[in-house]
């Protein structure tokens, strides 16, 4: 089961960066993968009865497994923004009952609407067993619900079936068989520096595993592949891996796993930001000048050299290409102030000497 949720995270891993203020004992911990019963799946430390009678709102924003049944009534109002895979049957007896936009809903069992149980279905539903909607219950709108056995209920449109799933979504559906997966995740980690971010992983497992793409993506979201590294093939011990993202962009830069197998068949794993703020500075060498010419390191845009008496005697752009610098020869030897205006704007003052 835990192979299988790992893959999930990469259907659904922009639902990892979504954040939630809410802070009711029964609203799931975001990214957080855990399971309905525990009780640390929980934000306060209290998971919400899977039998009913529970009246107080259900929020899921995580990734949660419930191992059995799982009953939803006494008019509970439950919304799953993130994911939620339930093993067992599914008793919907609440009103507001609320699948978002970004939700997953999976029922391995049987699932039964009644008593005016309606399902607001607005991302993706899958009920892998039998669907009764009950006279006064309603599952709507009906384009995002896949059953793979019988549907029926006056309170049902017309879902799409497990082969539209298949046409429709074709990596959840593989996700949903019993197939083993090439790589199971143990973790997945990123270290910032003043020029690099460092990400490394570790698998538990590889099974006819053949390589990691790298893909990184800005606020726009816009996934594009960094890298790769080649897999193990065969594996059953941890392995680690490491890659150093030399190019970051500046501020929140999310990065996501994607894992390909022998035959072409690949998995995504989920989603981790980090916050990059390069260092920006610049310096002079070598110092002091001996030779009438010195060199940039860093990220300036502007020299001026000023004499001790405040006149600019000398004052240069400088291009992305443009590292050494001559003194012209009017520039009598003497102590200096070197002013470099970097990137930022702002200015560093460092004393020069030329000889």
């Amino acid at each position: 089961m835990l192979l299988i949720m790992k893959k999930l995270l990469a259907l659904f891993a922009l639902v990892s960066i979504v954040t939630t203020t809410a802070t009711a004992q029964n609203t799931s911990k975001n990214n957080y993968i855990g399971d309905w019963s525990d009780n640390s799946s929980w934000i306060g430390g209290s998971a919400p009865s899977a039998t009913g009678g529970y009246h107080t709102p259900i929020t899921v924003n995580g990734y949660i497994t419930r191992d059995g049944n799982l009953t939803i009534n006494n008019g509970t109002q439950f919304t799953l923004n993130d994911t939620l895979w339930i093993t067992g049957d599914l008793t919907i007896n609440v009103n507001n009952f609320v699948v978002g936009a970004n939700g997953l809903l999976i029922v391995e069992g049987n699932t039964v609407a009644n008593n005016g149980g309606n399902i607001t279905a607005n991302g993706l539903v899958v009920f892998m067993g039998d669907l009764d909607v009950a006279h006064g219950s309603n599952v709507a709108p009906d384009d995002g619900v896949y059953v793979y056995g019988t549907a029926s209920g006056g309170g049902l449109g017309s879902p799409n079936t497990q082969s539209d799933l298949q046409a429709d979504n074709p990596d959840l559906y593989s996700a949903l068989g019993t197939g083993t997966l090439p790589v199971e995740l143990l973790s997945f980690t990123t270290i910032p520096s003043t020029q690099t971010i460092q990400l490394m992983w570790t698998t538990a497992m590889e099974e006819n595993f053949d390589f990691f793409t790298v893909e990184r993506a800005g606020t726009d979201l816009n996934f594009v592949a960094v890298g790769t590294l080649q897999g193990n093939g065969f594996s059953t011990s941890p392995s680690d891996y490491e890659f150093v993202d030399r190019s970051p962009l500046l501020g929140v830069n999310y990065y996501r796993l994607k894992a390909t197998d022998f035959d072409g068949s690949y998995e995504y794993h989920k989603t981790v930001s980090v916050q990059f703020n390069t260092l920006i500075n610049a310096h002079i060498y070598p110092n002091p000048v001996i030779d009438r010419y010195f060199s940039i390191s860093g990220a300036a845009t502007q020299l001026q050299v000023v004499n001790l008496i405040g006149h600019v005697v000398m004052s240069e752009l400088i291009g992305s290409s443009t590292r050494e610098i001559t003194i012209p020869n009017q520039v009598e030897p003497g102590t200096y102030i070197a002013v470099l205006t970097l990137l930022d704007g702002t200015q560093k003052r460092q004393q020069l000497i030329i000889r």
